[in-house]
């Protein structure tokens, strides 16, 4: 009986042995390497959810003919920054009513809300600049979501509001969708 228990014990630990390998094996995130020769633009924008995006923006800056993929991500940090810097820059002219904006057409409070979202959000993409040069990938991601998350909260508010200030709720979705490539190209790195 004694012998029986002891390959019985044996035979249950190989069992789970081989059910616990199987099971990182299954779990474990597949290697993505980059072929030589494969355009590395169209490579990292095949492993985001806006491939037309990353492509028609990381190919309008120069740099990105010579870049690595660090330094793609880079350009498409650069890129989430300037279009956040952009949509800053329209709500406050809502708030000023400056240009072609009267500030009586829209809610002050959603503005304001806008305003304080997005100042948030160019805190954490200006800090990830820092963290995607170290090399510290986790921290660059975290700082984009939260940025993310700064912009659909801006969203949410002018869907709220029935704002009439709709009309930025493309740019708003596209500086989301360049977060979002981002976002992607720090996961194949890391």
């Amino acid at each position: 009986m004694g012998a029986w228990n002891i390959v019985y014990k044996r035979l249950l630990a190989l069992f789970i042995l081989i059910n616990l390998c199987t099971n990182i094996a299954t779990c474990s995130r597949p290697l993505v390497v980059h072929q030589e020769g494969e355009d590395l633009v169209d490579f990292a924008c095949n492993h985001t959810l806006y491939y037309e995006i990353c492509v028609t923006s990381l190919r309008s800056d120069p740099r990105s003919k010579t870049s690595d993929l660090k330094g793609l991500a880079v350009i498409a940090l650069d890129l989430s920054i300037t279009q956040g810097m952009q949509m800053l820059a329209h709500f406050h002219d809502m708030k000023s009513g400056a240009g072609s904006y009267n500030s009586s057409d829209y809610a002050s409070e959603t503005v304001e809300d806008c305003i304080d979202e997005y100042s948030n959000a160019m805190v954490n993409l200006k800090e990830a600049i820092n963290s995607l040069h170290e090399g510290s990938y986790g921290t660059v991601n975290e700082l984009v979501s939260g940025a993310m998350t700064d912009c659909q909260t801006c969203e949410d508010e002018i869907e709220d509001k029935s704002t009439s200030i709709s009309q930025l709720a493309d740019g708003n979705q596209y500086y989301y969708r360049l977060c979002s490539n981002l976002l992607a190209m720090t996961t194949l790195l890391s």
